[in-house]
């Protein structure tokens, strides 16, 4: 009997120490969730999620099959404020999705390779959309973004090849590089709020025209860089800044306009734009900037009007075609190699004309260089190899 007992009480003991080693694994992943700011995740109908430190949950995966979704506001009896990433990706029996309010933020990759999702109606409480968010959704045909979403991110609406419109409003602050790159989109509206954006439009092959919010006053660096399918702009009055980089690599711009009331534009503005044939300038210019036009081989002709006092380093290098350029009073400096190797063959210099650094070095076609009345100072060193 004592055996027995002992025996017994052993058994109870182990038994005590299992538990309590659960117990302890249990509240370490509750503490070690609590750090990383999620806590363990948890299970509701087809949704999996977890509790982030803000008390608020992040779906993290949808095993359903419904064609019709409604994401819900609540999980658990706690509010949705994330999809994760990936949560529904690679969802094909997804036709329509509804974002519920109180969603902030749909994660990267959330809806991508959904190959039958053909409509998504997001909730006024969206703020970001994440990188490639809806990627290849290949049954998708327009998407109207709330006016409460400041960020879009890299690619979100790329590889969708029906995607035909994507209404943007105002409040809309960034637009990630290439978000609509593979679409069929062909008119964009940018609101004035946009102030980064970076390629945005790059391969946008059937983009035809571009509508600037009312008011817009400054066009963020690198917004058209690399786009393929834009063969005019229309800049508004309104502007008055444009970054670096704004227009360059823009494989079929042929003209460009800058309005009388841009004042400042930024260095390889139209950098490497190998159609461009005409460029027109405002009276608001002072200056052209570093390598504004390098490497526009289509470039035939241009003039630098009065208002424009200096014409910055490399600013026309390689323009292989550009034979004619008129210059007038006012210019003050002409800047290094500013037209190394273009085919400029007769020019004159304006008297206002007070330093220059072999900006017509490797000229080969240039014939003669005249002074204009009034030079009381010849510029050394304009065509020294």
């Amino acid at each position: 009997m004592v055996n027995q007992q002992h025996h017994f009480s052993r058994s109870l003991l182990k038994k005590a120490i299992s538990v309590t080693l659960v117990l302890t694994i249990l509240l370490s992943m509750v503490i070690i969730g609590n750090v990383f700011g999620t806590a363990a995740f948890a299970a509701e109908g087809d949704y999996t999620y977890s509790v982030l430190s803000d008390g608020t949950a992040k779906i993290t995966k949808y095993s359903g099959t419904e064609s019709n979704v409604t994401v819900p506001a609540a999980l658990g009896g706690v509010n949705v404020s994330e999809i994760g990433e990936k949560a529904f990706q690679d969802n094909d029996e997804i036709e329509s999705v509804i974002i519920s309010d109180g969603i902030k933020t749909i994660g990267t990759s959330a809806f991508a390779d959904c190959d039958m999702l053909e409509s998504i109606e997001f909730s006024p409480s969206v703020e970001t959309i994440g990188k490639e968010a809806f990627r290849n959704c290949r049954g998708l045909q327009a998407v109207d973004i709330p006016s409460t979403v400041k960020t879009i991110e890299e690619k979100a609406f790329s590889a969708c090849p029906i995607l035909g419109t994507v209404t943007l409003h105002e409040g809309l602050e960034k637009m990630g590089s290439r978000f609509i790159a593979g679409t069929v989109v062909s008119e964009i509206y940018i609101p004035t709020t946009v102030t980064n954006s970076n390629e945005s439009f790059a391969e946008t092959e059937l983009l035809e025209t571009v509508i600037f919010g009312e008011g817009i006053t400054e066009i963020p660096r690198d917004m058209f860089e690399e786009n393929n399918s834009l063969r005019t702009l229309t800049i508004p009055d309104t502007v008055t800044k444009i970054g670096d980089d704004a227009f360059c690599q823009m494989k079929s711009l042929e003209s460009i306009e800058f309005p009388d009331n841009v004042t400042e534009l930024g260095a390889y503005i139209c950098y490497q734009d190998p159609k461009l044939t005409k460029v027109t300038f405002g009276s608001g210019l002072t200056a052209i900037p570093s390598n504004a036009f390098e490497q526009c081989t289509d470039l035939k002709e241009v003039t630098i009007p009065a208002n424009i006092t200096s014409v910055g380093n490399f600013a026309f290098k390689d323009c292989s075609r550009l034979g004619k350029v008129t210059f007038n009073e006012g210019l003050t400096s002409l800047g290094s190699y500013s037209f190394e190797r273009s085919a400029v063959n007769d020019i004159t210099l304006p008297a206002s004309l007070q330093t220059g650094g072999y900006s017509f070095r490797s000229c080969a076609s240039l014939k003669s260089i005249k002074f204009a009345d009034g030079t009381t100072k010849l510029i050394e060193g304009l065509l020294q190899e």
